[in-house]
């Protein structure tokens, strides 16, 4: 293909690009997207390496996901897949291509009280919950959490850095209150905007789906090629409406 003479002609270059992909989250796509082509050794042992930890990384996600699922379903809480758990699945061709550091569950606000105490009772506590300010639930009891919408969970016993993230709303799910000023613009984004109505196993819609995570990649700032992938793969695989997307 055309595309194969812009690769670098030198293994000092293929290094280069080799560690400039595993900073942008991409490593393991490159490694599917070169799979037939004649690398040097060390460039595919790299790339594949990337790709195999990504693949391990994700199954253990996928494991304390399932359980979390179930923990929830057995209080009657659906949830919905969120951010890059739902990519993973719905949206790459292959979940061992979308590297994750947690998964994210998307709850409605009156479930959340219901919820944390689904997670407690599987074996996860809310992450340095003995540092962080209050944070009141909409429609629920008070918590604990450093984020805006969300509160990060982990396995409190073994599995270190096995993380869940539960959120009760689409946008600036992740926005740390530390940042004061961009914290209380969120609150009144959230204000706004009410979660959707929830279905257990539930999908976003695309143009809802293409709209959160654009909106995730500038939160970022795109400053990661993984998160231009994450639509890029989206726009390919659910082609919304335009005027879909307008609406969203």
């Amino acid at each position: 293909p055309a595309w194969t003479a812009t690769l670098p002609q030198n293994l000092p270059s293929w290094k280069c690009l080799a560690a400039r992909a595993v900073r942008e989250g991409v490593a393991p796509l490159l490694a599917k997207r070169l799979c037939h082509y004649d690398l040097p050794d060390p460039i595919r042992e790299c790339l594949e390496s990337a790709r195999l930890s990504t693949a391990a990384r994700n199954l253990i996600l996928n494991n304390a996901l399932a359980e979390s699922d179930a923990a929830l379903a057995r209080r009657g809480i659906p949830g919905l897949l969120h951010k890059g758990i739902y990519l993973a699945r719905a949206v790459y061709p292959d979940p061992s291509l979308r590297p994750m550091v947690d998964a994210d569950i998307l709850a409605a606000p009156e479930d959340i009280p219901g919820a944390i105490e689904s997670l407690r009772d599987a074996g996860f506590g809310i992450v340095g919950a003995q540092h962080v300010a209050p944070l009141h639930i909409p429609n629920g009891a008070p918590a604990t959490g450093a984020y805006l919408n969300s509160l990060p969970f982990r396995r409190s016993a073994g599995e270190a850095g096995t993380y869940i993230h539960l959120h009760w709303h689409w946008r600036n799910g992740s926005l740390p209150l530390s940042n004061g000023r961009e914290a209380a613009a969120g609150v009144r984004d959230i204000t706004r905007r009410p979660v959707p109505p929830f279905r257990a196993r539930a999908a976003p819609a695309p143009a809802e789906a293409l709209v959160l995570h654009a909106e995730h990649a500038l939160k970022h700032g795109c400053r990661r090629m993984i998160h231009l992938a994450d639509i890029a793969w989206l726009w390919r695989q659910t082609s919304p409406e335009p005027q879909a997307v307008e609406k969203a």
